[in-house]
């Protein structure tokens, strides 16, 4: 019985079976059919619209993309005839690393350049271990002048930093120690370098003005617990604020500090000026460390030089950038450019704004009281008759890193236009042959000499 129901219903189940597939072959063919009819309809025109849109008014990023993209098709990078340099061994070598922050490229070592390749050349070069060329922004001439210079005064530790304000430019660099990268340690106390920003804060705030005058007492020199707390019946000595500037007078600065600015004040520009933070550079120099304290005895020592203030040569060399450029400091760069073996130029330096430290009316009357230095301060004997105007700040104390008396002289000429902002110390024992003061005039003399053929 049950094998003839299926032999009744056996054509009936394929009869549905085959209708079921003949619908759904017929759905397929439908939806085929408007999804043919309806994308040129009206996917195609969305689509249009959008792409209009887009293009008529593109977001900032966009553009941005547009832009660099019509840029690659239609500037290519520039090259150079590398022939013209003719034999690359007669370069030094040098060591390249690419900072990843910007792309840009650092230097391991200070390169040494003799006296012949700095007389042959018009500019410095090196070479890399790729065989990439860098090129410098050093002028020869000024840097063989600069080695030989240090090397006259004798001393066991020299450097000196020359920059064009403006621009940033390192026009020459040059240290002699044992200590590696000399010209970029900051192990050296600042001394009176600190009065700058003492004087700074005190200009800044408005409580002070190069012909305010302080009270004081004691000698020009001498700052201890005797002298240093302001009393209205003893402080009968007066010296204005640009003289005490020029003669480097510590009581007066003392007394600025206490007097006048405090702790969070002195702290703040002295942040302003780049210590306790990480140099931007073509190497990576040390960090100058400054620490202010608060109680009124170290504020008072620290506002004249005698602080816990460290700092490298190119660090003050900065300062006095930034003081000659209206109060914004540059970046400071060596490295002009850097060419692959192929020409192909694949970096090309640019002056960039590093800080701004003082407003420029700051900036100009700090330039005016520090011509004093070279008229009737601490450098005075070693600038007379020098035809042109210099601002400049000498300081002076006892160091331990390296150990011995820090002698230094930053400036920038001429004053009232500065094109060059230098920075010099040396460290010695007591025995020397040249004071930063003499190096400073020298430097400053070839660097005219030279900016005049």
């Amino acid at each position: 019985m049950q094998r003839d129901f299926f032999k009744i219903n056996k054509p009936k189940c394929l009869l549905e079976q085959h209708v079921k597939r003949r619908k759904r072959q017929k759905i397929k063919k439908i939806k085929l059919f408007l999804y043919l009819i309806l994308f040129p309809c009206f996917f195609l025109p969305a689509i249009g619209v959008i792409y209009y849109l887009g293009f008529q008014n593109p977001s900032d990023s966009v553009k941005k993309l547009i832009v660099q993209t019509n840029m690659k098709k239609e500037l290519p990078k520039p090259r150079m005839d590398i022939r013209t340099l003719g034999n690359l061994e007669k370069f030094p070598p040098v060591k390249l690393l690419v900072n990843l922050k910007d792309n840009s490229y650092l230097l391991t070592k200070m390169p040494t350049f003799d006296e012949g390749l700095c007389k042959s050349e018009s500019s410095l070069k090196a070479i890399s271990r790729a065989g990439n060329i860098v090129f410098f922004t050093l002028n020869p001439e000024l840097q063989n002048y600069t080695r030989n210079i240090l090397q006259q005064a004798q001393v066991p530790h020299a450097a000196l930093v020359a920059i064009e304000p403006k621009t940033g430019k390192v026009i020459a660099i040059e240290g002699i120690s044992n200590i590696k990268n000399f010209e970029l340690y900051a192990g050296m106390p600042a001394a009176s370098l600190f009065k700058i920003v003492t004087a700074t804060a005190a200009l800044e705030a408005g409580v002070l003005n190069a012909d305010s005058r302080i009270a004081y007492r004691g000698s020009d020199y001498t700052l201890n617990k005797y002298n240093f707390s302001p009393n209205d019946r003893l402080d009968t000595r007066y010296m204005s604020l640009s003289e005490a500037l020029g003669k480097s007078c510590n009581p007066v600065f003392g007394r600025v500090a206490l007097k006048y600015l405090n702790q969070a004040t002195l702290m703040n520009y002295t942040n302003k000026f780049g210590f306790n933070e990480e140099l931007p550079f073509d190497m990576l120099p040390p960090q100058s460390e400054a620490n202010i304290p608060e109680s009124d005895y170290e504020l008072s020592r620290t506002g004249a030089g005698f602080g816990d203030v460290h700092i490298s040569p190119l660090h003050a060399a900065m300062m006095m950038s930034g003081i000659a450029n209206s109060g914004i400091i540059p970046r400071p760069y060596m490295i002009e450019k850097v060419v692959a073996p192929n020409g192909e130029i694949v970096y090309q330096n640019k002056p960039q704004v590093l800080q701004e430290v003082m407003n420029k009316d700051t900036a100009a009357e700090l330039l005016r009281m520090m011509v004093k230095t070279t008229t009737m301060g601490t450098s005075r004997k070693y600038f007379r008759n020098f035809v042109v105007p210099v601002s400049a700040k000498t300081g002076t104390l006892q160091g331990t890193d390296p150990k011995g008396l820090t002698n230094w002289f930053i400036a920038s000429a001429p004053s009232n236009d500065p094109k060059v902002a230098i920075a010099i110390v040396t460290v010695h024992n007591g025995k020397y042959m040249r004071t930063s003061s003499q190096l400073g005039r020298m430097f400053l003399e070839k660097y005219f000499e030279v900016m005049e053929e």
